[in-house]
């Protein structure tokens, strides 16, 4: 059973989490993908809109980086339960 559900993605298992949310090793539906999910947790009892802006900034700021080293961005949105998520690409196995 999947942790949370995401249209496009078949989300496999959590490996790993930080202060800002959960990420999770999925695969794209159609292309068969593999990628890294990130779930944004909420751990405060603020502005839920914040979450949606943070994650927003960082994808911007993720996307226009360019290095070996760093994950390529490939969108974000949200779950069907309206929880903010990114995904991106990495070039080496998850």
């Amino acid at each position: 059973m999947e942790p949370f559900s995401v249209t496009s993605y078949v989300v496999r298992e959590k490996i790993g989490e930080g202060a800002m949310g959960e990420v999770y090793r999925a695969v794209h539906r159609a292309t068969g993908r593999e990628v890294a999910l990130k779930r944004v947790v909420s751990h405060t009892q603020g502005d839920p809109g914040e979450n949606s802006r943070a994650l927003i900034t960082e994808f911007r700021t993720l996307a226009a980086l360019h290095h070996p080293h760093i994950v390529s961005v490939l969108d974000y949105g949200v779950t069907r339960d309206g929880v903010p998520t990114s995904r991106w690409s990495c070039s080496t196995r998850l």
